[in-house]
């Protein structure tokens, strides 16, 4: 039998574009440790398992606020095909696999100069 975990993927909901964007665009100080400080805080349960090689898979599980809630399976070292099945079961136990997001708006025109 194969030992699998289930964990987290964030420690918060993610954030929407408009608010990364805004970090981004405040500029000076703020702007320039905003983004970096996001990408740290959203790493931060995933990147320790890719530093010591062991395999995982991020699945959607919920939505929050129109925002999707992930869980991830870890496994021992090369047990990817234990980690893809365990997904594989969850996502059919939950009916998951068949939800689909909401249509994004179109994207408006470029701007030609």
């Amino acid at each position: 039998m194969e030992t699998k975990l289930a964990a987290p993927v964030l420690p918060f909901l993610p954030p929407r574009s408009a608010d990364v964007g805004g970090a981004a665009a405040t500029g000076g100080a703020a702007g320039a440790t905003a983004i970096p400080a996001l990408l740290a805080a959203l790493a931060r349960f995933t990147r320790p398992l890719s530093y010591v090689g062991l395999p995982s898979l991020a699945l959607p599980i919920a939505f929050a606020s129109g925002l999707p809630i992930g869980m991830q399976f870890v496994g021992r070292p090369f047990a990817e095909d234990a980690i893809l099945s365990a997904g594989i079961a969850f996502e059919r136990a939950a009916g998951f696999g068949k939800r689909r997001l909401p249509a994004l708006p179109a994207p408006t025109p470029a701007l030609t100069l």
